[in-house]
């Protein structure tokens, strides 16, 4: 039952920080926009306005991206391993009930108990 909270923790946590790197990523383009506008409206863009636009692609869109990308990837990792993980209780279930049903199985079974028990006595 923890696991299946901590999982739940674990996958909220994935979210907010893929929504966080996707809102930095989208509050950048304003002043990427402006800086790209202020070098055109300036009739000779400096080297200093080259630097900032390029800084701003650098810090405001590129790495955003990545962190964004590898939370989403982390995100999907945890949902596909959630999958599997209830498939797999499923097939063993499964494979549980049908042995159960082999009387051969359930007379071994009360001759562990049994033995177990006159043991423990």
């Amino acid at each position: 039952m923890s696991g299946t909270s901590n999982q739940g923790m674990i996958s909220h946590a994935a979210v907010e920080d893929f929504r966080k790197w996707r809102t930095i990523q989208l509050s950048s383009l304003l002043p990427l926009t402006l800086c790209v506008v202020f070098l055109f409206v300036v009739r000779q863009p400096s080297g200093l306005g080259g630097i900032v636009l390029f800084l701003l692609v650098a810090c405001g869109v590129v790495f955003p991206e990545m962190k964004a990308d590898i939370a989403l990837n982390r995100l999907i990792i945890m949902e596909e391993q959630t999958e599997i993980s209830m498939e797999l209780r499923e097939l063993l279930g499964g494979e549980l009930r049908h042995l159960l049903k082999d009387p051969a199985i359930r007379d071994l079974l009360d001759e562990k108990v049994v033995s177990s028990e006159s043991l423990q006595r």
